[in-house]
C-alpha cells in the first residue's frame, strides 16, 4: 500500500512554528511522519519563502535557525529545477502545481495554510 504524501508550503510550516489554530494540522501530519505512516515534504521554493518571512520580520539570525529547525522534522525537502517550474507554469497556482508535478505518484495531499489556498487532495496516476 503506498503512503499518503504531503506536501505543506510555507505558510503551513509557519502556522505551526506560531502554535497557530491551522499548525495541528500540520503538527498531526509530522507526528504521522515521524511514525512513517505517510510522508511529508516542502519546496525548496517553500523553504525559501519561510526565511525571507522570517529575516524580514525578526531577523536573519532567527531565520536560519528556523531552516535549521525545518532539516530535524520528517520532511523532505524538493528540488524545482526549470523543467518542473515550467511544466507547472499552466496550473492555476504554484503550490497545486508543485503537488501535481512532484509528488502525486500514488495518492497526495497539499497542506496550505495561505487563506486562498485549501486543503486539496489529488490522485495520483
Amino acid at each position: 500500500m503506498k503512503k499518503l504524501k504531503y506536501l505543506l508550503d510555507s505558510y503551513a510550516l509557519l502556522a505551526y512554528f506560531q502554535a497557530e489554530p491551522a499548525g495541528a494540522a500540520v503538527r498531526n501530519i509530522l507526528k504521522d511522519a515521524s511514525s512513517n505512516h505517510v510522508l511529508a515534504f516542502l519546496s525548496v521554493i517553500s523553504l525559501g519563502e519561510i526565511y525571507y518571512i522570517i529575516a524580514r520580520k525578526i531577523g536573519e539570525e532567527k531565520a536560519g535557525a528556523s531552516v535549521k529547525d525545518i532539516s530535524c522534522l520528517p520532511i523532505g525537502l524538493i528540488d524545482v529545477t526549470t523543467k518542473r517550474v515550467l511544466a507547472a507554469a499552466p496550473c492555476e497556482s504554484a503550490a497545486s502545481c508543485l503537488l501535481r508535478g512532484c509528488i502525486c505518484r500514488g495518492n497526495g495531499c497539499g497542506i496550505f495554510g495561505h487563506n486562498r489556498h485549501r486543503r486539496s487532495r489529488i490522485q495520483g496516476n
